[in-house]
């Protein structure tokens, strides 16, 4: 149970750099920052446990009772601890604006429940992995939210971002659910762009096969680079309509993340990003050559798991800043993108090519 604490703190941790990264923007305090940043890791932390008992309950026997129990008691305690860190913020903060949020998710979840596959139109299931993704980039946001800095035009852009990206990372896990979802009669975006009824093939590979080899891959890549797009246009807006200057965002991301490997994190950078790599980062960014420089930073944002058009656009934008303050930025998302690809697959290619070598493996 532990390395699943760890691996959801890991995970939830990546909605707190958002909040982190917005909330010091504008306070410029870092002590509540981090106290802002830490609700959405808890109730993140909290919901995954609570849903570990709900989906893992029917693999259970002899130890159902005690897995019940240590996912929901665990998740309960977290959950005090999103009270103790609401009551620590300062008093301009609406607290409201999280736990509203919060029954948000616990409604969408009772709604999930109520809704059948077996009739779903394209845009329903679209509509659904949407709400899944929606309500964990507002949770993000939520806490952004509640300290009244933002306009809520900024707060849109902000929640634009983290859901569509939320809603890319889904659809491509979803290629990769096919072959349990379809043993398990559910039905997810790639299947309902597949059309017809499953039970029609001689086997799920044979369905698989099928989906591998028509439009849907192609549908799938469209309907996620819209996604991407929508992105870019909202990072675009919130940067064009801030009052901070790039080596303010720079500073503030950095901080950011730095909280995140020293206080949230439970890999340690060194393990994924070793000292002689850490030293040829700071090196490429300080050459004279810009080539080196720019091929690193092509590289983080190549490796980021969303793909946008002007990758050599935001090279550029960023490649004028100090090395010295890059240099952090780049080693941690380095950091922060090897630990994601440990845990899913973040391109539509590469989840296509695992379907097809899973379904080529089964015997």
């Amino acid at each position: 149970m532990r390395a699943d604490i760890e691996k959801y703190v890991n995970q939830g941790g990546l909605l707190g750099v958002f909040t982190y990264f917005l909330t010091y923007l504008e306070t410029g305090e870092e002590d509540v920052a981090a106290t802002a940043a830490s609700i959405p890791i808890c109730l993140f932390v909290m919901s995954s446990l609570h849903d570990d008992a709900i989906d893992e309950a029917v693999e259970r026997d002899a130890d159902l009772k005690q897995f019940l129990n240590q996912r929901t008691t665990v998740g309960d305690v977290v959950f005090t601890h999103v009270v103790d860190l609401a009551d620590d913020l300062p008093a301009a903060f609406d607290v409201g604006a999280v736990t509203e949020q919060f029954r948000e998710i616990g409604a969408g979840q009772l709604r999930e429940e109520e809704i059948t596959s077996a009739d779903l139109t394209v845009e329903q299931a679209v509509a659904r992995v949407e709400e899944r993704g929606s309500v964990w980039g507002e949770l993000a946001v939520s806490p952004v939210e509640a300290s009244g800095y933002y306009s809520a035009a900024q707060l849109d852009r902000v929640y634009t971002f983290t859901a569509n990206l939320l809603f890319v990372l889904t659809v491509i896990d979803d290629v990769e659910d096919v072959p349990e979802d379809v043993e398990n009669d559910v039905v997810n975006i790639p299947l309902i762009f597949q059309q017809g009824d499953p039970a029609d093939h001689a086997s799920t590979e044979a369905l698989i096969d099928s989906l591998l080899d028509s439009s849907v891959p192609q549908r799938l890549d469209d309907l996620i680079a819209e996604r991407e797009s929508e992105m870019e246009a909202a990072a675009r807006e919130f940067y064009a309509h801030s009052r901070h200057a790039k080596p303010d965002l720079l500073d503030a991301w950095n901080r950011a993340l730095a909280w995140y490997s020293e206080s949230v994190c439970t890999v340690p950078v060194e393990e994924n990003v070793p000292a002689e790599r850490r030293r040829e980062v700071h090196e490429n960014l300080a050459d004279e050559d810009a080539a080196n420089s720019r091929y690193l930073l092509e590289k983080v944002i190549t490796d980021f798991p969303a793909r946008f058009g002007s990758r050599e656009e935001f090279v550029t934008f960023v490649d004028t800043l100090p090395a010295t303050s890059l240099a952090p930025a780049v080693v941690m998302m380095l950091h922060i993108e090897a630990l994601v690809d440990s845990v899913m697959t973040t391109t539509l290619d590469d989840a296509l090519a695992n379907l097809r070598a899973n379904t080529t493996a089964t015997p």
